[in-house]
């Protein structure tokens, strides 16, 4: 992983093999990010699996082979005092079809690049809402 930091923004590249998931929460925990949001990202997955919530659960579903990501969006929180990474994802196959939803994980397949906000000395907080959605308390502090 490479990052550069300028104030409030980091800018990440990860490189093929990288899972996206673990290398957010190590550079959450190693620039010390509890409170952020990922405003961008583009490069190439693989072994993504991809959820749509239906009510009570995720429909998911894994794409194997390489993946173009044409979109990153997502929240830094922490949950029980360890970062929580909330990502949505969109993704094109080689025939140009693209699929989409909150990502659960992924490996880097190129590169893949970022951009994340920080909201220095803030925290976020992922509550409980019934037993799937962690939702995001933006005021955790404020009663």
């Amino acid at each position: 992983m490479q990052r550069f930091r300028s104030g409030p923004l980091l800018a990440i590249k990860l490189e093929a093999g990288e899972d996206l998931m673990s290398s957010l929460v190590q550079l959450a925990k190693e620039e010390k990010v509890e409170a952020g949001f990922v405003t961008s990202g583009i490069g190439m997955l693989r072994g993504s699996r991809v959820g749509y919530f239906i009510g009570d659960r995720y429909d998911e579903r894994t794409y194997e082979g390489p993946h173009e990501l044409l979109s990153l969006q997502g929240s830094i929180a922490t949950r029980s005092g360890e970062p929580h990474i909330h990502l949505h994802g969109a993704l094109a196959n080689r025939s140009h079809d693209v699929v989409g939803g909150h990502l659960f994980e992924a490996t880097v397949h190129v590169v893949c690049e970022m951009l994340v906000t920080v909201f220095e000395g803030k925290s976020f907080k992922r509550t409980d809402s019934g037993p799937v959605l962690k939702l995001l308390d933006l005021m955790p502090d404020s009663g």
